[in-house]
């Protein structure tokens, strides 16, 4: 009896391992598991930093809003459905949209219901304080004031019934002819502006649109017309009082509304034009706020203007109330042939004419057509004595000014001299001129400046980095005079990585001490203070610790909406290293070369450094391959990190894997690196088919999240390791010329180093890229067989004919392409014809003997998709097994989930049928026919097995 319940017991626990082992047991990712992979996104703290919260949303299906306490992290509040949201100013309250169940919507897309019947946005309000939520249904809009305030507005839609509206008591705005009769259509719906808490309320309707100052103080509404043109207007309503008042009413538009920076004035555009007119005229409006006084400032014909008032320039104020700015516009030009009625439409002749003297090349003209016909030029009106100031014109069309308008002069710049040259030289220059405000004055600065001239925030200087100089430079505004800021520093401030023709950018910078007193400017590693007067000498603040370390230091703003550098406050730097790929954050001093002290640095990625506005409380990102990239909480100290958000719980029951940061030699002895992705549970002795996935340089991406999507073009490298893959991901360094030689000389040794490990099924090898890689990979199967298979994007394989093709996303020559950027050719093809031959695969595709799956859309903006054609039929003629994916109407990388979905599919079965000896899928071996097009997808698998596995 003892012997056979020894056994029994032996064999429960037999079997209670074994469920267990199978429970335990992960699976590999598929093409159901992106759906459902999340990511957040929208985060935000609180100006007292007592809440934090984000958005989590799934790539398909519903998401939801979390928001958590930084004082009891334990306490969460999910808002199913929750987004477009953000914090009261005072941070007791959360508002923001709920959107309808995707479920419903799509059921009702499936029932082919009409719009008004499809659900819509509702919203809430969410007190933090007391954990009550309001909602309101069909919500259109809402809106608070930018700084301060505990108002709210809440727009909604219309009505499902047309029925009548029942008026506010409040609401002292109605007109007398709208009281007696009551019209039926209207664009306007009812508009609620509330308090937070809900003790305050004003009701409107037939509110169009709507707007509060600044500081929460005042709201302006429009009224739509409601059959009639009599009921129209703009109203104000003052929010300390309650008192509503009109404005203006009975002008057929009213658009652009913008209150002055103390709430003094209100400024709009109408027009008594005809909505049918086709050549409608504006005026431009000033309302006194305190003296309730309405004004037509400026018309058509007044004084000072060239042209008339344009409807699409920004009304703004200067910040010291004494200027309107507004946009005017050339008067309407008539065309003989345009206006001749007598012509039929079907006799009207369409063309577009290509002239060599064209500044811009036709394509771009017509890209950019719309724009330049709402093309406006800066004015403003004085307030001080009612005199029009035109800053901007067709001589110099462009006048920028500081973000705040507080300063008195701005920069204006011409590029139209060098404009013609723009196809093929991106870095053309533009002469810059000096804009006084007070008098509209202007002179030339510099003629063919190289570089992106800015004001300096208290107005002192003008800075740029001259890219002919690599320099950074400032000119003095008072003195007119010109500085030299780096030039006596003794190291570069361009790009040291710099591998392409064109001139080098620089590091960027970090900003203006207070007061424009000095700059701050980053050269590979370390921050540089430096004077603009070039009196002081430049202070290293970093001591020369990131060159020395190899970690590049850049600051980390502390207030987004800071304008200067307050050096009183805290000097907190990122801190990367160039080699091992640590992340973290340092201090430094902002008065002296310092050697910057470590915060926190470890072996993770960290992003979205966010501090609250009136506390040291900080929100962040942190991330590796493994981990996704949550929600961390903690203070300026950084000294303990609490993770706030959890997000794809599902993972840790798939196959994930981990990637290996790889150091390896190329063919012309530079050192380089690259990424390599290991299946889970990986073991040395296993042979594995490996992947190899390139576009210029990866390697800093070590510590990324990757998470599983459906591919826009590439392949995802989550989906392929989780399914038993390596994937390696070399860095690649160029020589100007030599293009398709330089891929060759970085990746090809970067897999040999792997293969060298022992592990990797040298006879189960493939290269996939895209675009650049696309092209990289067309080259490589032209000097190596070592591939079994091959993926091409989007890939360039003539650069004879792509020399003189079109971004047609753009409108631009390609030409740039390869004199100056990407290709790296550094000549024209009259200049370098053998380079252009040599670095194009097409002439070679003789060579080739890996099978090619290709991917070329036709409404590819960025590569002509000849490209995939030239490619395809190469191999074609020349009986090599090759396969194109052209998706209608689809871009240079996919745009469309459906077809990015599809194309998943097809990237897997296509390399699991090569590298693992799966069936090939029908649309390989059958191919789709024009006539099955729509009606089969062509997924099954083929009965036979592959010859090569």
């Amino acid at each position: 009896m003892k012997l056979i319940r020894v056994k029994h017991l032996l064999t429960f626990l037999l079997v209670f391992l074994v469920t267990l082992t199978f429970a335990q047991e992960k699976r590999s990712l598929t093409h159901n598991d992106y759906d459902g992979w999340e990511s957040i996104s929208a985060e935000k703290i609180t100006k007292n930093g007592n809440w934090i919260g984000y958005e989590v949303n799934p790539q398909e299906g519903d998401g939801r809003l979390e928001i958590a306490g930084t004082k009891t992290s334990d306490r969460k509040i999910i808002v199913p459905r929750g987004g477009n949201w953000s914090f009261s100013h005072d941070g007791r309250f959360a508002v923001g949209k709920i959107v309808p169940e995707r479920d419903s919507v799509r059921y009702l897309k499936l029932k082919k219901a009409k719009s008004d019947e499809m659900p819509k946005d509702s919203l809430f309000i969410f007190d933090l304080e007391n954990a009550g939520i309001e909602k309101f249904a069909r919500v259109k809009s809402y809106a608070q004031p930018k700084k301060k305030g505990d108002w709210l507005a809440i727009h909604f839609e219309k009505e499902k019934k047309s029925k009548p509206e029942n008026k506010a008591e409040n609401d002292s705005t109605e007109l007398e002819t709208e009281k007696k009769d009551r019209p039926r259509n209207s664009e306007g719906t009812k508009l609620i502006v509330r308090n937070f808490e809900g003790s305050k309320k004003f009701e409107f309707h037939r509110v169009k649109t709507y707007g509060f100052s600044e500081n929460g103080d005042f709201f302006y509404y429009i009224k739509a017309e409601e059959d009639t043109l009599k009921n129209t207007g703009i109203f104000l309503l003052n929010l300390q009082t309650g008192i509503s008042k009109i404005i203006d009413v009975r002008k057929t538009e009213y658009l652009a509304p913008a209150f002055s920076s103390t709430n003094k004035y209100l400024a709009f555009l109408t027009t008594e034009d005809s909505l049918e007119s086709k050549k409608p005229y504006y005026d431009l409006y000033l309302y006194d706020i305190a003296k309730e006084s309405n004004q037509k400032i400026l018309e058509r014909n007044s004084e000072g203007i060239e042209g008339m008032i344009s409807k699409n320039g920004r009304i703004f104020f200067s910040k010291d109330e004494e200027r309107l700015f507004f946009g005017t516009a050339p008067d309407y030009r008539t065309f003989e042939y345009e206006d001749d009625t007598t012509i039929l439409d079907e006799d009207r002749v369409k063309l577009d004419i290509w002239g060599w003297q064209d500044a811009d090349i036709q394509p771009m003209q017509l890209r950019n057509r719309e724009r330049e016909e709402k093309r406006t030029y800066l004015a403003l009106y004085d307030l001080r004595n009612g005199k029009v100031l035109q800053l901007a014109d067709e001589k110099i069309p462009n006048v920028s000014i500081d973000k705040n308008a507080k300063l008195k002069v701005g920069i204006g710049t011409d590029e139209s001299p060098y404009r013609r040259n723009y196809s093929w030289d991106i870095q053309i220059g533009k002469d810059v001129y000096i804009v006084n405000f007070e008098n509209g004055h202007r002179y030339l600065m510099q003629e063919n400046l190289s570089g992106n001239p800015q004001l300096s925030p208290e107005g002192k200087f003008v800075y740029w980095y001259s890219y002919k100089d690599s320099s950074w430079m400032a000119f003095d505004i008072a003195k007119r005079n010109f500085t030299n800021m780096t030039k006596s520093v003794g190291i570069n401030f361009y790009d040291e990585t710099h591998d392409s023709p064109a001139m080098p950018s620089s590091y960027g910078a970090a900003g203006w001490i207070k007061g424009d007193a000095a700059f701050l400017v980053y050269d590979q590693y370390d921050v540089w203070k430096v004077d603009p007067t070039g009196n002081a000498a430049p202070i290293n603040l970093t001591a020369g610790e990131g060159r020395k370390r190899k970690i590049t230091f850049r600051r980390q703003k502390l207030d987004p909406e800071e304008e200067s550098i307050d050096p009183s406050k805290a000097f907190i730097l990122s801190g990367f290293h160039e080699f091992d790929k640590r992340d973290g954050y340092f201090t430094a001093n902002y008065t002296q070369a310092s050697e910057p002290q470590e915060l926190l640095f470890s072996d993770h990625r960290y992003f979205g450094f966010l501090k609250a506005k009136e506390a040291d409380k900080v929100i962040l990102r942190r991330s590796t391959y493994k981990d996704n990239p949550n929600v961390y909480m903690t203070d300026l100290s950084l000294q303990s990190l609490v993770k706030v958000s959890e997000i794809n719980p599902q993972q840790s029951q798939v196959k994930w894997g981990s990637v290996e940061l790889i150091n390896y030699m190329a063919n012309d002895g530079t050192a380089l690196q690259g990424l390599l992705f290991k299946p889970e549970n990986f073991d040395e002795r296993h042979k594995y088919p490996m992947m190899t996935y390139f576009y210029e340089r990866n390697s800093d991406g070590l510590h990324n999240y990757r998470a599983p999507v459906p591919s826009a073009s590439i392949i995802n490298i989550p989906f392929f390791v989780s399914n038993d893959y390596l994937v390696f991901v070399p860095d690649i360094k160029y020589d100007l010329g030599l293009p398709g030689p330089s891929a060759f000389n970085c990746i090809i040794p970067g897999v040999q180093n792997i293969v060298s490990r022992g592990y990797v099924d040298v006879k189960n090898m493939a290269i996939q890229g895209q675009s650049w890689g696309g092209y990289q990979v067309a080259h490589l199967i032209t000097r190596t067989n070592m591939f079994k298979a091959a993926g091409a994007g989007a890939p360039v394989v003539n650069m004879t004919s792509a020399y003189g093709g079109i971004r047609w996303g753009t409108g631009m020559s390609r030409m740039f392409q390869y004199e100056q950027t990407q290709s790296r050719i550094g000549g024209t093809l009259w200049e370098k014809p053998m380079y252009y031959l040599q670095n194009s695969p097409l002439f070679y595709m003789d060579r080739v003997e890996t099978p090619v799956l290709i991917m070329h859309n036709d409404a590819d903006g960025a590569v002509p998709w000849y490209q995939g054609i030239e490619m395809f039929m190469a191999l074609k003629r020349l009986n090599k097994p090759a396969w194109l994916l052209q998706y209608n109407d689809e871009d240079h990388n996919l745009r469309l989930r459906k077809n990015r979905k599809d194309l998943s599919v097809r990237l897997s079965q296509f390399f699991d049928h090569y590298l693992k000896g799966a069936p090939a899928p029908l649309w390989m071996t059958e191919g789709l026919p024009a006539v099955e097009k729509g009606r089969t997808l062509k997924y099954e698998l083929s009965e036979e097995e592959s010859n090569d596995w």
